[in-house]
């Protein structure tokens, strides 16, 4: 057999090797990273939601993306999903960050707020009302 051929072979062995113990030892992120395959257990009585930073110039209300503030989807959630007890604060420091980084005078936010909607889950008869954070544009202390 050619050279070629046990090279593809030796790969395809090890790959099909990889897959199988990946099953059997029920490994919870990918191998040589740190990628969770799965996403953690969420008990049934916490209602996941779903926030969006909406800004002002000083006229109407707007909606912000993570690239707004040079963020990808993951740096955003991480940013703000796991703490909402400190929302206000978290999405003021992305305010701050934001108007820091335009020249002064052009496309400063005067305001800020976080739109956190609760997403309805089957069995849950009562999900919270949606709420609108006030986000701190001014460093507290």
């Amino acid at each position: 057999m050619p050279r070629r051929q046990w090279i593809l072979s030796a790969f395809f062995v090890a790959f099909v090797a990889l897959k199988l113990t990946e099953g059997l030892v029920r490994l919870e992120s990918w191998p040589l990273t740190h990628n969770p395959m799965f996403s953690g257990y969420i008990p049934r009585n916490v209602v996941p939601h779903h926030i969006t930073l909406q800004g002002s110039r000083g006229g109407p209300w707007f909606d912000l993306e993570p690239s707004s503030f040079n963020l990808t989807r993951d740096e955003f959630v991480r940013l703000l999903y796991f703490d909402l007890a400190n929302l206000s604060s978290n999405c003021g420091r992305l305010g701050r960050l934001f108007n820091a980084s335009r020249r002064p005078g052009t496309h400063h936010l005067s305001a800020l707020r976080a739109r956190v909607e609760p997403i309805p889950r089957p069995g849950v008869t009562r999900a919270p009302p949606e709420q609108m954070v006030p986000c701190a544009l001014e460093p507290s202390g």
